[in-house]
């Protein structure tokens, strides 16, 4: 299977488009996401992001959510459908942390009565700006009726996924869920990571999310180790 031309990269993964049409592979990286100037290989980076997307986009698809998941290829790459992206972000908060604390003045930790949904619309030249509907329908991004499909979509994955991780004691405390159109219809187009949420142990403190990677002193291949262990996934 060849690698034909790439096609788009960001700080998690490379897409690289197939000899087929219909299917694209995705590289998922193992340089230092938070020091660019360091070029040191993690190497459990590319192949637990890799193993966590693909156990997600199994078990979403279980639960008969679309996905863009084809088959893992090997243990940094799989194979998705071709998609034509939809350019937001969507973030799903359970629980109070990081910004929404600092926006609202709500104490760290606090459960949410109701899971806050946020859209962000993918342009790293305006610095991804958080966006409502009526952004969206402005900018061109997405239609109401896609909007309001994603909207339920999230609505059921985030439900799936804070059962998911329950069931490992483990407390989803917000999602990033990306979304693309695969012959029109509306499909999760996008990788889950640690780098992109943020995942508590319910019985101890330790927190697997971007900032705890960022302040960590411990090797950083240990902190994605770590995590593979808790889910049962490092081999």
């Amino acid at each position: 299977m060849k690698k034909k031309q790439l096609i788009s990269s960001d700080c998690l993964k490379k897409i690289y488009e197939m000899e087929k049409e219909d299917s694209l592979i995705i590289e998922f990286l193992t340089s230092n996401p938070f020091k660019k100037s360091q070029k040191k290989i993690i190497a459990l980076r590319g192949e637990c992001n890799n193993a966590l997307s693909e156990m997600i986009f199994e078990y979403l698809e279980s639960y008969h959510v679309p996905t863009y998941f084809v088959k893992k290829l090997d243990i940094r790459q799989m194979k998705v459908k071709k998609f034509e992206p939809i350019l937001l972000k969507v973030l799903i908060r359970n629980i109070a942390a990081g910004s929404l604390c600092d926006m609202f003045a709500i104490p760290e930790g606090k459960l949410l009565e109701y899971p806050v949904i946020e859209y962000y619309l993918k342009n790293e030249k305006l610095n991804n700006p958080m966006v409502n509907e009526y952004h969206i329908y402005a900018l061109g991004a997405a239609t109401p009726s896609e909007i309001n499909g994603i909207a339920r979509m999230s609505t059921k994955i985030n439900a799936i996924m804070k059962a998911f991780f329950k069931r490992r004691k483990l407390k989803l405390v917000d999602l990033n869920v990306e979304f693309g159109k695969i012959k029109g219809k509306v499909a999760v187009c996008g990788e889950f990571s640690i780098e992109t949420s943020s995942i508590w142990d319910e019985q101890s403190d330790d927190r697997f999310d971007a900032d705890t990677i960022k302040k960590s002193s411990d090797s950083i291949d240990q902190f994605y180790k770590n995590f593979m262990k808790k889910l049962n996934i490092l081999k």
